[in-house]
C-alpha cells in the first residue's frame, strides 16, 4: 500500500497512513493548550499594560511598561518554544512539556511582579 502525502490543517505534511485519528486530535489539543496559553497570556499582558496608559496616571506609567516587557518576553517563549517543537510529535514516546520555559516564565514573572508591588508601595 502507498501512502499519500496531504496537507491536514494545522499540522506538517505526514503521511495519512502514518497517524491515527485519535493521534491527530492529542496532538491538537497539546497545541492548543500549551502554545495558545502563551499567546494569550501575552496578549493579555499587553492589553493590560495600554490600559494602564490610557486610564491611569503618569506615576503609574511604569507599571504599563513592565507588563508590556513581560508581553515581550512571553512572546519570546512561545515564539522559541513554537520553533523547537518537533514536528513529528507523534513519534515521540512523550510529549515534551515546558522544562526551561516553565523556569524561564516563572523568573521573568516574579521578577516583574515584585518591581510592580515595589513601584506600588514607594508612591
Amino acid at each position: 500500500m502507498t501512502a499519500t502525502l496531504e496537507r491536514q490543517s494545522n499540522f506538517p505534511y505526514v503521511f495519512k497512513d502514518a497517524i491515527t485519528e485519535d493521534q491527530l486530535e492529542d496532538y491538537r489539543s497539546l497545541q492548543r493548550t500549551l502554545n495558545g496559553s502563551l499567546w494569550r497570556t501575552s496578549a493579555g499582558l499587553l492589553t493590560a499594560g495600554f490600559v494602564i496608559f490610557k486610564i491611569f496616571s503618569e506615576e503609574l506609567y511604569v507599571i504599563g511598561v513592565l507588563l508590556i516587557f513581560y508581553s515581550a518576553c512571553v512572546t519570546a517563549a512561545g515564539i522559541v518554544r513554537k520553533h523547537t517543537m518537533p514536528s513529528r510529535i507523534y513519534e515521540l514516546s512523550h510529549y515534551p512539556t515546558g522544562g526551561n520555559f516553565v523556569v524561564f516564565l516563572t523568573f521573568t514573572g516574579l521578577v516583574t511582579w515584585c518591581a510592580a508591588l515595589y513601584i506600588v508601595i514607594s508612591l
